[in-house]
């Protein structure tokens, strides 16, 4: 496998339906490659399609090739949460991105929520 991405409900209360938050895995043999890219577009685009108006994602904030792809693809960073993780011996930081789709807060939601 080279690489994968997925995206859930940002929160399960109802308020949040309009919210998906995603994550995305690049095996590090293929970092560099352009797979992340691939894997956040078709994210945005089946987001956008089924109706999700923000896209929420957490990222390393030392992962600056995945800060930067993010960027590139219209996220801002919208939060900086320090010391949540646990790895290779240290404590580190985790930077949350967002990014609006389609009308994102400028309309009402329609009467159905995404998926449904």
């Amino acid at each position: 496998m080279v690489g994968y991405a997925y995206a859930v409900l940002f929160r399960k209360r109802p308020a949040y339906r309009y919210t998906a938050k995603h994550s995305i895995y690049v095996h590090h043999a293929h970092l560099g490659r352009g797979v992340g890219r691939l894997l956040l577009q078709e994210l945005v685009d089946v987001c956008a399609a089924a109706g999700f108006r923000q896209m929420i994602g957490y990222i390393d904030a030392d992962n600056a090739p995945s800060l930067a792809l993010h960027e590139k693809f219209g996220f801002a960073r919208a939060g900086l949460l320090c010391g949540v993780a646990y790895r290779h011996g240290r404590w580190s930081d985790t930077v949350m991105v967002q990014r609006s789709l389609g009308a994102g807060a400028t309309a009402p939601p329609p009467a159905t929520a995404p998926g449904r």
